[in-house]
């Protein structure tokens, strides 16, 4: 990858260099490392010109060989159905209509907006449904008979569909969507019609379609100033009603446990502190911050756990005994969180990733915090944690110069060492078969051959 050019041919008797080799554009790569079918591959995606035809027997070469828009591939290859599907893709002027009889061409022909593309074609299935896609105005109604164009033509709004289409289900689904405003009321009678009428807040909706639970629930979200609150009663819109902020639901509706759910989320302020008897309200109303909340409250666990998040600051530290709680009051970064809650695992865990540099190494005890410590490259880590396997590995990744090359014995480590470019790596290490491997990448300028 790193373009070695001190790299001799020798190396590519290994399997994974000469895989990378090819990627590295080596020009002085001879045509007969392709015999190598991972190289042939890359060898395509190089765009190497000095490819001749004859590697294009090998099925992913021809595969990729498309994909690079060589001019001197001649249309004997196109036999091969993966090079003839990418042929499409690339749109190559120079395909004849003919290789359509293929179906994975046919279907990325209309994707590609071939206007030379005839209406005969259209009798495949796929391509019927991409035609329409591709907003073909020379495609008859006729082919509307076909279930999924008719679904795609109502996504592209064609104005000479006629009403009489939508008989069909999707397509008067559809139809909705679209905001065709001649669609009648009458349409209405289909419930998912009905259901989509009210997303597109179509003002000739009557409130006598509210009948429709689905219709009800969605005229909720339109904001529709004319629903009386006796629409309420449906459980589904009343929960939507808090949703929309309709400051004429009285406190009466919060009899309904969902609505009390919503109503905290949207911070309605006259909402007393009685309600909070409800556990999902308290469970909100601590998201919502709401000061006049005390801390009695919090007896709940739920509530508690959300006090943290919220950085409540009269939030004492004896509320902490509650386990989730410790474990947010880290994250919070509550520097009143003195060392001793840190005996929880979780809250060290927590307490090294907000980098607490009040936090000694006699916790690093603990495996978790271990792993943590190397990742927020806490200098004061001695290399006796690296005796630990997973802090070793992780020192590797934060570049710790102090790591010597002992440590390499761990072939995770000795793996790391060489993406971090370690100088200090002898190529003894490269001995070591993924070291090797890594040690190209890197573009280690002292790796002899």
């Amino acid at each position: 990858m790193l373009n070695f050019h001190d790299l001799t041919e020798e190396h590519c008797d290994n399997s994974y260099v000469s895989f990378m080799f090819c990627m590295l554009n080596f020009h002085d790569l001879t045509e007969e490392h392709c015999d190598n079918i991972y190289v042939s591959f890359m060898f395509c995606m190089l765009n190497f010109h000095d490819l001749t035809e004859e590697h294009c027997d090998n099925s992913y070469v021809s595969f990729m060989f498309c994909m690079l828009n060589f001019h001197d591939l001649t249309q004997e290859h196109y036999d091969n159905i993966y090079v003839s599907f990418m042929f499409c893709m690339l749109n190559f002027h120079d395909l004849t209509e003919e290789h359509c009889d293929n179906i994975y061409v046919s279907f990325m022909f209309c994707m590609l907006n071939f206007h030379d593309l005839t209406e005969e074609h259209c009798d495949n299935i796929y391509v019927s449904f991409m035609f329409c896609m591709l907003n073909f105005h020379d495609l008859t109604e006729e082919h509307y008979d076909n279930i999924y164009v008719s679904f795609m033509l109502c996504m592209l709004n064609f104005h000479d569909l006629t009403e009489e289409h939508c008989d069909n289900s999707y397509v008067s689904f559809m139809f909705c969507m679209l905001n065709f405003h001649d669609l009648t009321e009458e349409h209405c009678d289909n419930i998912y019609v009905s259901f989509m009428f009210c997303i597109l807040n179509f003002h000739d909706l009557t409130e006598e379609h509210c009948d429709n639970i689905y219709v009800s629930f969605m005229f909720c979200m339109l904001n529709f100033h004319d629903l009386t609150e006796e629409h309420c009663d449906n459980i589904n819109v009343s929960f939507m009603f808090c949703m929309l902020n309709f400051h004429n639901v009285t406190e009466e509706h919060c009899d309904n446990i969902y609505v009390l759910f919503m109503f905290c989320m949207l911070n309605f302020h006259n909402v007393t502190e009685e309600h909070c008897d409800n556990i999902y309200v308290l469970f909100m109303f601590c998201m919502l911050n709401f000061p006049n909340l005390t801390e009695e409250h919090c007896d709940n666990i739920y509530v508690s756990f959300m006090f943290c998040m919220l950085n409540f600051h009269d939030l004492t530290e004896e509320h902490c005994d509650n386990i989730y709680v410790l474990f947010m009051f880290c994250m919070l970064n509550f520097h009143d969180l003195t060392q001793e809650h840190c005996d929880n695992i979780y809250v060290s865990f927590m307490f090294c990733m907000l980098n607490f540099h009040n936090l000694t190494e006699e916790h690093c005890d603990n495996i978790y915090v271990l792993f943590m410590f190397c990742m927020l490259n806490f200098h004061d880590l001695t290399q006796e944690h690296c005796d630990n396997i997973y802090v070793s590995f992780m020192f590797c990744m934060l570049n710790f110069h102090n790591l010597t090359e002992e440590h390499c014995d761990n072939i995770y480590v000795l793996f790391m060492f060489c993406m971090l470019n370690f100088p200090n790596l002898t190529e003894e290490h490269c001995d070591n078969s993924y070291v090797s491997f890594m040690f190209c990448m890197l573009n280690f300028h002292d790796l002899t051959e």
